[in-house]
């Protein structure tokens, strides 16, 4: 689950995007975060610090794919371990 959070708002990434150093964002935290070091003309990573260009920035569908997998089987509810694809069963004793 971890490595769908985005570095910045540390949510499931919405729209992700990679950066030439191969760093994945939100698209949204991403534009926002050169947007405002583009004033002082330093696009740097903010994981790594690599200058980056903002025109370096592409979607990364295979990333975006997963994510949109992830947050669907947990809005299902929890997956067994042995079945990933299966829900988990209930340890729950009825009366």
């Amino acid at each position: 689950m971890k490595d769908i959070l985005c570095p910045i708002c540390k949510e499931p990434m919405r729209n992700p995007v990679s950066v030439n150093c191969g760093h994945n964002f939100c698209e949204n935290c991403i534009d926002q975060y050169f947007e405002k070091w583009s004033e002082v003309a330093k696009m740097l990573c903010p994981v790594c610090r690599v200058r980056n260009k903002k025109e370096s920035i592409r979607l990364n569908w295979q990333l975006k794919s997963l994510v949109d997998k992830v947050i669907l089987q947990t809005t299902r509810g929890c997956l067994s371990a042995e079945h990933p694809s299966a829900p988990a069963k209930s340890t729950y004793q009825w009366p």
